[in-house]
């Protein structure tokens, strides 16, 4: 033991950090500052134009009723890794969710960006609380003028796993029942399966990352 003892502390003498010592630099210049955009006071016909594009988002995508004619509606991050072609086929970063009635509340309002507090309510006899959602429009220059498009839709206090699960009727604290599986996948299923992965895939990072930058916005705010 002691013989080893030994040998370590040799070995920790001789070949301790023997590179040369290198003295610590700052590059020059002004140091950059985070500056929280403006708050403007939206008037009433701007604010009925920014409903009006969440109200056609949340009928069409969140309810998956129609989500290829959504694509119109969704702003650059909704539109990141997507095509319109996997927005016709309902693979979008988009929690779903069966709303049956919704209430809109501003959150924060800047020259080119909304954030709104969406509380919905879910259709009858699925399963489902109200649950509040954040949802942020940017301001686009088009060809046709300025116009909003969706850029989040975040749950909030829940993940979208959960949601899915509820939707789907079982509880996410419990397995699903056994079933006793085919030998034979039917093609129908083949075909499905990839679509619903690639879904997935895309919304739960999405849906991270976007919530992470929500709460940077409201601490800045603050």
């Amino acid at each position: 033991m002691l013989t080893a003892l030994g040998t370590a502390a040799t070995v920790a003498v001789l070949f301790w950090n023997t590179g040369p010592l290198k003295e610590e630099t700052f590059s020059g210049g002004v140091a950059q500052t985070y500056v929280a955009p403006k708050t403007v006071v939206l008037d009433a016909k701007e604010r009925a134009r920014i409903v009006a594009v969440a109200k056609r988002f949340v009928a069409s995508a969140v309810t998956r009723d129609d989500p290829g004619s959504a694509f119109e509606l969704a702003g650059p991050s909704m539109r990141t890794g997507t095509t319109r072609a996997s927005w016709e086929a309902g693979e979008i970063p988009v929690v779903p969710f069966p709303v049956d009635e919704a209430r809109w509340r501003v959150d924060y309002s800047y020259e080119n960006e909304v954030g709104l507090e969406v509380y919905a309510w879910p259709e009858p006899n699925q399963g489902l609380r109200p649950t509040i959602f954040f949802m942020s429009l940017v301001a686009v220059e088009k060809a046709d003028g300025r116009r909003w498009l969706v850029d989040s839709w975040i749950p909030r206090g829940g993940s979208p796993d959960v949601i899915l699960q509820r939707i789907s009727g079982r509880s996410p604290l419990s397995p699903p029942p056994m079933e006793r599986a085919s030998s034979h996948a039917s093609a129908a299923w083949l075909l499905v399966l990839p679509g619903v992965l690639l879904g997935t895939l895309i919304a739960i990072p999405l849906v991270l990352i976007l919530r992470n930058r929500w709460s940077a916005r409201r601490m800045a705010r603050s």
